[in-house]
């Protein structure tokens, strides 16, 4: 477990996330997830109070938010890994500003957003489950 690092999955629920000796962890967004065609998927998360055996342990977090640009083109990228697994098509891509006010939308006109069970964020033709299995 990493001192206190959590996941929510589709059910709902929330899991701590294990660490891995050696490696690190990195929560992506939704840009990602669009880009690798689901591959990599993005992830509502949190940060709670740690286990008590974990209380004094260290963690270290580096934090970088950025976001597509206004007038960016997002589309699934033309990837022979994204090919061979099927993950690749080709869709319509969505502009910077048309996925953010989607997004933000999307997330204010939800009741008790976090409480609903297997919810998906659409825009355009791109889908994302907001729980992670």
């Amino acid at each position: 477990v990493v001192s206190g690092l959590q996941i929510r999955i589709s059910s709902g629920e929330w899991k701590y996330v294990p660490s891995v000796p050696g490696a690190i962890i990195c929560n992506i967004g939704d840009t990602l997830n669009f880009w690798s065609g689901g591959y990599f998927k993005s992830t509502i998360h949190r940060v709670v109070r740690p286990p008590p055996d974990q209380v004094d342990t260290p963690r270290i977090g580096v934090f970088y938010f950025v976001r597509p640009g206004d007038n960016a083109k997002i589309e699934i990228a033309e990837s022979a890994v994204l090919k061979k697994l099927g993950l690749y098509r080709k869709i319509e891509p969505i502009i910077g500003t048309e996925y953010v006010r989607s997004r933000v939308k999307d997330y204010h006109h939800k009741k008790e957003y976090l409480k609903q069970n297997n919810v998906k964020f659409r825009v355009g033709e791109f889908e994302i489950d907001d729980g992670f299995d």
